[in-house]
């Protein structure tokens, strides 16, 4: 039998990385992200149907964060993106497609854009209803 050491780095968040700077990344990723997901509104369970009014403004604005962080991330690898604003970038284009790679803070960040509804300032508990908000007709009170 042969037994080995194995050296382990654990985020903040539980993650669990073989080297250090892989795990550094991470938290240093995680802390420019938390900022901004701490804006979000706390929302409760949210029901099929259901939607939560939000306000738009402070939703716009924590999506042009997380993009100009997608920028930062990835911007020399997709130039084109940098001619993109924020406003107009679903959050399930080809830039979700790229991250759904990656199970970092960043991506985990931008996939729950995918809940809002900008136009509207509505969040749902899927993407489905965003993209039909007239499919979800209950409000829900907090």
């Amino acid at each position: 039998m042969k037994t080995e050491s194995i050296t382990e780095y654990v985020a903040t968040d539980g993650k669990r990385f073989r080297n250090k700077s892989d795990c550094e990344r991470h938290e240093n990723e995680a802390s420019l992200v938390a900022p901004i997901l701490a804006k979000l509104p706390n929302t409760p369970r949210i029901e099929n149907g259901e939607y939560m009014q939000h306000d738009k403004e402070l939703l716009l604005e924590c999506k042009r964060q997380l993009f100009a962080l997608v920028l930062s991330k990835y911007g020399d690898s997709y130039p084109v993106w940098k001619q993109w604003k924020a406003d107009e970038v679903h959050p399930a284009s080809v830039i979700g497609r790229v991250m759904s790679g990656s199970d970092g803070p960043l991506a985990k960040a931008w996939n729950r854009l995918s809940f809002y509804n900008f136009d509207l300032g509505r969040e749902y508990n899927q993407p489905y209803f965003a993209n039909n908000p007239s499919e979800a007709t209950k409000e829900k009170t907090p």
